[in-house]
């Protein structure tokens, strides 16, 4: 959403956004969550892409695949994985009434990766 108002945090504003549990780290957060993590904010919770008619696709998957606890996984992968979904150049927005465009293997490669 910054980069959609074109603003350019600071690595400072990014700890306060972090502090305030403002960014989030979940679609929804539910209440088991909310009990044991540190971070909370849910992407339900604050102005997003989707309020503004926009949905958010990524050109390489993000999905994590399988069920089960983080401490169980592998760190290298939830390290590209993380990489993965934050990546600026790995998301690009479509109109929100065409948002299953942005899950076709056809469409994401039409948009490339020479961004």
């Amino acid at each position: 959403m910054l980069a959609f108002a074109r603003e350019n945090p600071s690595l400072d504003n990014i700890r306060g956004y972090f502090e305030r549990a403002e960014i989030p780290v979940a679609m929804v957060v539910d209440g088991q969550m909310h009990a044991r993590a540190h971070y909370i904010a849910a992407l339900a919770d604050i102005a997003n892409p989707n309020v503004l008619g926009w949905k958010v696709c990524h050109r390489r998957r993000v999905a994590l695949h399988g069920h089960g606890a983080v401490q169980n996984r592998d760190i290298a992968h939830l390290q590209s994985h993380l990489r993965n979904f934050l990546s600026p150049s790995n998301m690009f927005l479509v109109p929100l009434e065409l948002a299953g465009l942005g899950e076709l293997p056809h469409f994401i490669d039409a948009i490339g990766d020479d961004v």
